[in-house]
């Protein structure tokens, strides 16, 4: 399932590079070559820089996603949907960690 979900959310990484900071780019472009430790590192490089900034938080929640922390990325889905509630991506990841935890929501 990660796999399916990382093709599902390329599309969104694409539209929202040209915004993010120089870490963020850094951290998309480990995330397309699924190199997913060194994405984490530049993500939370942008954290230290700017702990609310809200693309920061959705990506790290992607990335532990990705690496089967799933409480941990619940952490951070929900954190991200607390600055924005109307996001799909953000309930498809906080979604997608219930399930792989086997919890129903």
């Amino acid at each position: 399932m990660p796999a399916l979900f990382c093709l599902l959310v390329a599309g969104y990484a694409l539209a929202a590079y040209a915004g993010q900071s120089a870490s963020l780019k850094q951290a998309i472009q480990s995330m397309q070559r699924r190199d997913w430790k060194q994405a984490e590192r530049a993500i939370d490089e942008a954290l230290e820089k700017s702990p609310e900034e809200t693309g920061a938080v959705y990506w790290k929640s992607y990335v532990l996603f990705q690496t089967g922390r799933y409480q941990e990325s619940s952490t951070y889905a929900v954190r991200y949907l607390e600055k924005e509630p109307n996001s799909a991506d953000g309930h498809k990841i906080l979604g997608l960690d219930y399930f792989m935890r086997h919890q129903a929501m």
